[in-house]
This record gives C-alpha cells, structure tokens and sequence, in this order.
C-alpha cells in the first residue's frame, strides 16, 4: 500500500476560501483577469501554465463554475530522458487540466529545477542514463524540503521486486508504459484525490 500524499496546506479548499470562490467575494471582488498561456520557446521549457491571478485569497484559481480545482493547483513534474515520452505526458497533463508543468530530461536536471520551484507531484520514468527513477526517488525523500512530494513511478515493465523497492524508498503509485490518459489520471488520483 502507498504511503498517503502528504499535501500541501495551499493545496486545501477551507470553508473561507470556498465561500470566496463560489460568492466571488475576496480581494478584487468581481474582477478576473482572464486566461492565458505564459509563451514558451521550447516544449521542454514549459513551465508554469498557469492562469493569472483570480482575485482570490492567496491568488487561488477557479473554474468558470466558480469552485476552487485542486488540478488548477496542482504542480507537476514529468522527468523522462525520452522526448516522445515526455511530449505524451505534457499532452496527458495538459488534457487532464493541469495548469503548473515542469518537465526534465533527467533526474539531475528534475532535482535543479525542484529546489528552485517545488513541486506537489513527480511523474518519473523508472529507466534513465546516470541516475534512475528509484535512485531519484531516494535522494527526494532524503531531503526535508521534499520527503512528502507525490511520487508516480512509470516504466515499461514493473517487476515485483521494482514495487517493492519503490515502496520500500517511500513511492507512492506507479503505472506502466505505454500508457492511455484516463491511467495517467487514475495513478494521479490514487496520490493526490480527485481532479
């Protein structure tokens, strides 16, 4: 059994800030401004798809119903040395509604970014040059700063002895490749609730 996903407290919807979103009440009461892709210059550098700020307490997001998301919320991080895999994922993400994506290309480069900007969830593949997703994944729990991110371990065959090495290290889902988007939602949703 995976250890539960510890969140993150601005991952939460409390009763204020739910009121906030469904009345329209809070700062700038009335006003948002809008949607919009921050530009990017390069599939790999996408970062931080995100709408702008709402008006709401701590600048949380809503949909057009009105109700805080928590997919609104949620920060990813894919790392795959593979550039097909990685343009899967980001197009996965992407449909499922995830507006906060970093993406890697390895396990170094995943570790760099996270200490600049942290993370709720990593989707790691198992199988990459210099350090792979359970090595990975061992150095993340190591640290206090990211002991309690999501961790989704991806692989094109997951052995018994790999799930007992994951959990053993502190993983807390894992899913097999090739994969169809409603996988990708449901090992998400297993880790961090309903999106």
């Amino acid at each position: 059994m995976a250890k539960p996903f510890a969140s993150d407290p601005s991952l939460r919807t409390t009763p204020t800030n739910r009121r906030a979103a469904q009345t329209g009440t809070g700062t700038n009461s009335g006003t948002n401004s809008g949607t919009g892709n921050a530009p990017t210059s390069h599939p790999e550098s996408r970062t931080d798809r995100r709408r702008e700020d709402s008006g709401l307490p701590n600048g949380v997001p809503f949909d057009r119903r009105g109700s805080t998301m928590l997919r609104d919320r949620l920060k990813v991080m894919v790392v795959d040395d593979s550039p097909t895999s990685r343009s899967q994922f980001s197009d996965a993400l992407e449909n499922i509604g995830i507006m906060h994506l970093r993406i890697a290309n390895s396990a170094a480069a995943a570790l760099i970014q996270i200490a600049a900007h942290p993370v709720h969830l990593v989707i790691s593949d198992l199988n990459m040059p210099d350090m792979d997703g359970l090595q990975f994944l061992d150095i993340l729990r190591q640290s206090s700063r990211t002991a309690n991110v999501g961790f989704l371990l991806v692989a094109g065959n997951v052995t018994a002895e790999i799930i007992a090495e994951g959990r053993r290290l502190g993983m807390n889902n894992y899913m097999t490749k090739p994969f169809e988007p409603k996988d990708l939602l449901r090992a998400m949703e297993a880790i961090v609730g309903r999106l």
